[in-house]
């Protein structure tokens, strides 16, 4: 291209024509010429030699210059290429989105970054506004990199729990996964860039993490993305560190399955330290400098002996070097000694001009002594005689991903151990036939696994079992939904049964959908169950039996005290106080009867009555129904409640023997002025309720310390107290505690803490 070509396009600035005339007429035609040809031959160097799509175009979209691998991407050849319009060659919604962000940096006039998919591939790209003096956007610059293999290898990682964490923690970037706007999960470098400990970030909204200037953009996309509007999942923006100091970052989102719910998995990657745009582009050696400046890519370039003469800023980011360290340093200072073979054979064919141009892959030890891996397109420089004077090479740091692709395979190897020397039994059924069989299903069979592979499940059922089995695998693989979890009856080789338990569920082998089956031998457990409900049995005869006699003590005691009572008023003893006595200790005997009778009626039961802890408002409520005159205040803790069990028996039982302590000590005309007030909540493993009464006297020490212990024989205080004690007794055989607690001024504190069960769903 000459200089007489630029100033006959119509797309060249007038001020840059005259610019060019300038220069003619001060040192020559021939020597301008060269020079502009030099430059010229400078960019179509930089475009030819990345191994990813590059463009230059006009503010409407029209191609000035491409390079082939973009021309190629575009369908055509790089003549045939340029002139038309970029759009023109994009189907409508890639053709509208790519439309909307070249406008969003033509206006803006910042750099726009973001993915979309075409024909299966999916693309990263950049766009550049190149900005002239009167800061007009006169050009767009475009490169486009294929990131469909490093998406691929990232979801690979998903699916791989472990190696996924290892990945993570390791990660350079900050990972951070956020549902229903709460930061979930985030790794060790996410929380070193938020200047955190992690246990401080785990439970936050995520929004106290983004800088005021960014937060409503931020928000907006979550939002949008996560209700399934089509936002940039890349894009840059700021956070806030723990001093409030402000980050500027680049975020990667993109919505995951996490705990069987949607969430947002978010990568995050401090852009502070590299952040700078291109200088405007006035010239060709300036717009080479700055296209080099501004490429996700690392550059560098060396002379004949391969001492470096330039690197840009990606570069010294990857290998962890500054700029000056790096000039006139040999490649191979930094170069790995695995890797050194390999150098020193692509420096032989290009010397032997077999290949001035390849790709390939080597390894680098940084500044850190960590290893980074990279893939670079290189090319040779030659001066007019051919001779050579260089090399040019783009490096894209392929760390990542080659430690990920190690690391399925380490774990795919992992996994095939683990199967192998697994005590369960494991087998793969696809089309009716047994696929996969481990060694242990084959032992708890009988059968050799030659035996077992390629022969129908169903030949090594137990007859009774057959048309079951069966009709849960023809339906489990239509997608309905059936057990996953059953006992069943396995027929061993010399004909006897087995009794079994199988846990089932769908996955995918060898491309095709198949049932994975882990078969557990529970014989020894059955056999216990069955001796373990004769065990209850017994259990449950003994307590019918002990409260028969306990009954009958307390009874006579009842009756002898009636017999005292009519005999004191037959033969004319009118003692008030006596009389009295007799009567109130009837009335302590009676209560205790009716208190022994709800103990032995809950552990008499063979098997705990579990029911939805949501009942336990209704327990509160009806209990509260009984007791009109006390005033009370509730808060129990709806969420904790949302995945909890408890056995109502107990829980009664203790709520209404404190409910009539407080009714029997405290003063009536205070129940409905001071309420009571009572509150609830999950505490680790625990479901703790807390009862507050501020009308009765505080109970002693001593009488606390009596109420949580078991019943002596020397018990000398009221009915009520024995009431709270026994309720103490069914609190501990379900394994709870009963405390009592005086409180500062009056009343006292009564903890319920029972052990709690957690459940998938409210029953």
């Amino acid at each position: 291209m000459t200089w007489e070509s630029i100033l006959s396009r119509d797309d060249v600035p007038e001020d840059v024509k005259q610019a060019i005339r300038d220069e003619l007429s001060l040192i020559g035609e021939k020597k301008s010429l060269s020079l502009g040809e030099q430059a010229l031959s400078d960019v179509d160097s930089l475009l030819n030699v990345s191994p990813e799509s590059s463009l230059l175009l006009k503010k409407n979209g029209t191609i000035i210059t491409l390079n082939e691998v973009a021309a190629k991407r575009l369908g055509g050849t790089v003549n045939e290429v340029i002139g038309t319009n970029i759009l023109d060659h994009f189907p409508p919604d890639v053709r509208e989105n790519r439309e909307k962000f070249i406008t969003e940096a033509i206006i803006k006039k910042v750099p726009i970054r973001f993915s979309d998919s075409r024909a299966g591939v999916v693309y990263e790209n950049w766009i550049y506004p190149i900005i002239n003096q009167q800061n007009e956007v006169v050009r767009v610059a475009v490169y486009a990199s294929d990131i469909s293999n490093m998406i691929e290898a990232n979801q690979a990682l998903i699916e791989s729990e472990e190696k996924y964490r290892t990945l993570v923690e390791r990660a350079t970037d900050g990972i951070a996964i956020i549902q229903d706007g709460v930061v979930k999960f985030l790794n060790t470098s996410l929380a070193e860039m938020s200047g955190q400990p992690v246990q401080d970030i785990i439970g936050t909204r995520f929004e106290h993490n983004i800088h005021p200037d960014a937060l409503k953009e931020v928000v907006q996309r979550y939002k949008d993305r996560m209700s399934g509007i089509a936002v940039p999942s890349i894009y840059e923006t700021s956070l806030v560190r723990a001093n409030g100091e402000k980050i500027q970052v680049e975020l990667n989102a993109g919505i995951i399955a996490f705990q069987n719910r949607p969430a947002d998995l978010v990568f995050v990657r401090d852009i502070s330290e590299r952040k700078r745009i291109g200088k405007e582009l006035e010239e060709s050696e300036e717009r080479f400098r700055t296209l080099i400046t501004t490429m996700s890519e690392g550059v560098w370039v060396t002379d004949s002996r391969d001492r470096t003469i330039f690197v840009n800023s990606a570069l010294e980011e990857m290998l962890g070097y500054s700029e000056k360290e790096l000039m006139g340093r040999l490649v191979t200072d930094f170069l790995s000694p695995d890797s050194w073979k390999n150098f020193e054979e692509v420096v032989k064919l290009r010397h032997e001009k077999k290949s001035l141009s390849s790709t390939y892959d080597l390894t680098w030890i940084k500044k850190d002594g960590s290893p980074c891996i990279t893939r670079i397109s290189g090319t040779v420089l030659l001066d007019e005689t051919e001779k050579i004077i260089g090399s040019f090479g783009v490096f894209r740091d392929i760390t990542i991903q080659k430690s990920i692709e190690q690391s399925l395979q380490e774990s795919e190897e992992q996994y095939r151990n683990l199967v192998e020397r697994a005590n369960d039994g494991i087998a793969i059924i696809q089309d009716n036939k047994i696929a996969y069989v481990n060694p242990s299903l084959a032992q708890i069979s009988g059968y050799s696994i030659p035996e077992l592979l390629g022969k129908y499940f169903v030949n090594f059922l137990h007859a009774d079992v057959i048309q079951e089995v069966e009709d849960y695998y023809r339906r489990r693989m239509a997608g309905e939904e059936v057990p996953n979890i059953y006992d069943s009856l396995i027929r061993k080789k010399d004909g006897s049964k087995i009794e079994v338990e199988f846990n089932i569920g769908l996955t995918n082998y060898q491309g095709s959908p198949a049932e994975l089956v882990f078969v557990r031998d529970v014989s020894d457990r059955k056999r216990a169950e069955r001796l373990l409900a004769q065990v209850k049995l017994e259990e449950e005869r003994y307590h019918a039996m002990l409260s028969h006699f306990v009954n009958n003590d307390l009874q006579k005691i009842v009756n002898n005290l009636d017999f005292m009572r009519l005999e004191m008023k037959h033969k004319g003893i009118t003692d008030p106080e006596n009389i009295q006595n007799i009567i109130n200790i009837a009335d302590q005997s009676s209560r205790t009867i009716d208190t022994v009778n709800k103990i032995f009626d809950v552990l008499q039961s063979p098997v705990k009555e579990f029911k939805s802890v949501y009942s336990i408002l209704d327990v509160i409520k009806e209990l509260f129904q009984e007791v009109p005159e006390i005033s009370t205040e509730v808060t129990l803790d709806k969420i904790s409640l949302d995945r909890l069990l408890l056995c109502d028996k107990y829980l009664k039982t203790a709520l209404k023997e404190i409910l009539q302590f407080i009714q029997l000590s405290c003063d009536k005309g205070n129940l409905q002025k001071t309420p009571i007030k009572m509150e609830g909540g999950l505490l680790a493993a625990y479901y703790r309720i807390v009862i507050r009464d501020y009308c009765s006297p505080p109970i002693s020490e001593e009488v606390s310390f009596r109420l949580s212990s078991k019943i002596t024989d020397d018990w000398e205080y009221q009915g009520h107290y024995i009431g709270l004690s026994l309720s103490s007794v069914i609190m501990r055989h379900y394994g709870g505690t009963l405390k009592i607690l005086p409180l500062v001024k009056k009343g006292n504190e009564f903890q319920l803490l029972f052990p709690s069960i957690l459940v998938s769903s409210r029953e």
